[in-house]
């Protein structure tokens, strides 16, 4: 079910959606994150994410993060069909960049 978090706000929002203490799960390769990656994210690839879901806390919600915002427009649908708030970050800079602004 889909509540006032993942309605509300659109990518362009990602500031506003880094003021609810987000989890940001960046979704690309192990290799790509240690490449560079937002200050904070977690690290769990588009294909393992429902093995790991474990690590996420149903009760924050989700920007999910990649190299081009395909991969995290994905896991973030999965997300929301399986219960979670999730929104696409698009890129990871780009969450990066809203998350240095919103220090």
């Amino acid at each position: 079910m889909r509540t006032w978090f993942s309605k509300r706000f659109s990518r362009t929002d990602i500031a506003l959606h880094l003021t609810h203490n987000p989890q940001i799960i960046d979704v690309r390769s192990p290799q790509e994150f240690r490449h560079g990656h937002v200050t904070g994210a977690l690290n769990i690839p588009v294909q393992q994410l429902f093995t790991n879901l474990d690590q996420l806390d149903k009760n924050r919600p989700i920007i999910t993060c990649c190299r081009s915002g395909v991969r995290s427009k994905i896991a973030a649908k999965q997300l929301n069909a399986m219960g979670f708030e999730a929104i696409n970050g698009g890129t990871w800079q780009n969450v990066q960049k809203k998350q240095e602004r919103s220090i």
